[in-house]
């Protein structure tokens, strides 16, 4: 559970912080088109230059930097600028037509876990990694099954070759049709990729199979968070909820939700729940906080914070308490935890850092 807290806080972090945490090159990665995401693309740099690949969507292009946030397109369709925006991490591709501004917004895609920005889909995990793949390959040689398929489709996915973890998946509901658990997985595959149309049925086959199976309606819920349907993932998350009340993902995801509708009372008793299940855990603790901070009340804000990097001194944590102070007045106090912050290679946003004073 840890790792997925982890996971969580940088999710509500790049959702509310005005910068980015993190150390890299900023351009570099798996990115989608926000409003599109079954349009990706791959920026990699080599020497001194940036090519951008895409799937579909998007032109191909070669760049070179420019300024501290600016790509300049030298080949390709396009001839604009590739600019990193750090309020929002997210890239905007900008091609000027008859002095009309044309751009496509990128965010990172669900490859990029920090950078995520809504609730994830999950496996059943019982079948996982029970073997290495050397194992499983030897039984599907010698006898064949449902559950043998699965396992070494789940090690697949493991190593991000989706069309083989697809591939094993179909094979195991071939030799068993209600096998509800690799419906559920391959459709996480699918979420993986982005093909949320895809996605869709094999996680409600999942639940006619198995009606009450509370991992599809929970993944049912991620799927909707992710298309931005709001309304349509509360509602699974809460039937997931009602399948099994002691679910403790389903809490943190629809606490980010909640989040993401800024109904932070709501996602505040979410979050109380889930720390309810893993006592002391300081990306709660921390989140809690920001959720405080974004209801503009700042002493509780202060107060669940403090706690968080008293229990572990990250930089986000810092940063979010520099905010905090900020809104406190207390610029002195906001200052300090901003150049921690900094010093632990969070990058900090220029124009908060100037209204404060640092370098």
């Amino acid at each position: 559970m840890k790792n997925n807290l982890r996971f969580i806080t940088a999710v509500v972090l790049s959702i509310f912080f005005h910068s980015c945490g993190g150390q890299g090159d900023p351009f570099v990665g798996n990115w989608i088109v926000c409003n599109r995401p079954e349009y990706t693309c791959v920026i990699s740099k080599k020497e001194n230059t940036y090519n951008l690949h895409s799937n579909n969507g998007i032109p191909d292009l070669v760049l070179e930097k420019k300024g501290e946030d600016v790509l300049l397109a030298i080949a390709g369709d396009l001839r604009g600028t590739v600019r990193y925006d750090k309020i929002t991490n997210h890239l905007f591709l900008i091609e000027v037509i008859n002095k009309e501004e044309k751009r496509i917004e990128l965010c990172r895609s669900s490859d990029n876990n920090k950078q995520e920005n809504l609730p994830k889909s999950r496996h059943n995990n019982s079948q996982e990694n029970d073997h290495d793949a050397a194992h499983w390959d030897s039984v599907i040689k010698s006898q064949p099954s449902s559950r043998a398929y699965s396992a070494r489709a789940s090690l697949f996915r493991k190593d991000r070759k989706y069309a083989e973890a697809i591939d094993y998946y179909t094979k195991a509901i071939q030799l068993n049709a209600i096998d509800h658990e690799s419906y559920n997985n391959r459709a996480n595959i699918y979420m993986d990729m982005n093909k949320f149309d895809s996605a869709l049925p094999d996680y409600k086959q999942a639940l006619v199979i198995m009606p009450n199976y509370y991992v599809a309606f929970d993944n049912l819920g991620a799927l909707y968070a992710r298309r931005n349907m709001f309304d349509s993932a509360l509602y699974y998350f809460n039937r997931a909820l009602e399948q099994k009340p002691d679910y403790k993902v389903t809490y943190s995801n629809r606490a980010l939700t909640y989040m993401a509708l800024r109904k932070y009372d709501e996602a505040i008793k979410d979050w109380q729940t889930a720390l309810e299940y893993e006592p002391g855990a300081p990306d709660i603790i921390n989140t809690i906080g920001l959720c405080y901070r974004m209801k503009g009340q700042y002493q509780v804000a202060l107060k669940y914070i403090s706690q968080a990097i008293q229990i572990s001194p990250e930089g986000p944590f810092f940063l979010n308490r520099s905010y905090t102070y900020t809104g406190l007045n207390n610029i002195e106090n906001a200052r300090k935890d901003a150049q921690t912050a900094k010093q632990k290679g969070v990058q900090v946003d220029p124009t908060y850092a100037a209204t404060l004073g640092i370098q």
